[in-house]
């Protein structure tokens, strides 16, 4: 069993997805990450959208995050995503923490 984990904000302030499915991994030029699942209907209600959970491009531990999804997508493995509960990222559910199940 693999376990990979990353956090870069308290999961006191979370709302966890469980058992997600990594469907796509979207990368923007301005060098946020994007990622749809199985489980879209989840993210803080001051949300625009939950179409997509956002890392933004500003955070520091983004490439550890993209590392991550990428492996559970390439080894279809689920996933725990945790949600920021009140903040978003250009509209959308911010991402916190992922852990490969």
């Amino acid at each position: 069993m693999i376990v990979l984990a990353f956090s870069f904000v308290s999961q006191a302030y979370a709302i966890g997805v469980e058992s997600a499915k990594v469907l796509t991994i979207q990368t923007y030029t301005n060098g946020t990450v994007a990622v749809t699942t199985d489980k879209q209907h989840f993210g803080p209600s001051s949300c625009n959208s939950k179409a997509k959970y956002i890392v933004p491009a500003t955070d520091k531990g983004l490439a550890n995050t993209l590392s991550v999804l990428l492996t559970a997508k390439v080894a279809s493995m689920p996933v725990t995503i945790y949600l920021h509960d009140s903040v978003c990222s250009s509209g959308y559910p911010m991402i916190t923490s992922i852990i490969i199940e």
